[in-house]
């Protein structure tokens, strides 16, 4: 996002990354940074942290969760329930209470879910 806009350098001695794998939102609640850049679902659970808001459409990266099941799978009819279940208002809601976005296709399969 820093590249997109030309502000690598001039950002680049107030820039901390956090170790791999790490949350942003932890290097804030701590105190080692004033502000946290990450996805809505990394950073909601976080105590001590608010959310501020979400970052312009067009500095938005989409991440695409998808099920699928083995073409030859001894329970197909079991990967189907389970794949109908994700998709019920029960399971929608705890997605959006975890920061994702929900969207589902016409044909009720999961086109993707943006983590915001």
């Amino acid at each position: 996002m820093l590249d997109q806009h030309g502000l690598t350098e001039a950002l680049k001695s107030k820039t901390k990354f956090p170790p791999s794998g790490g949350l942003a939102g932890r290097l804030l609640a701590s105190g080692e940074v004033d502000i946290a850049i990450q996805q809505v679902s990394e950073l909601a659970p976080i105590s001590g942290i608010e959310l501020i808001g979400l970052l312009p459409g067009e500095l938005q990266s989409v991440t695409t969760f998808a099920s699928g099941v083995l073409a030859s799978a001894k329970e197909p009819a079991a990967a189907d329930a389970l794949n109908r279940y994700l998709r019920t208002p029960t399971v929608s809601a705890i997605m959006k209470a975890k920061g994702l976005e929900p969207n589902f296709t016409v044909s009720g399969v999961l086109d993707a879910a943006p983590i915001r």
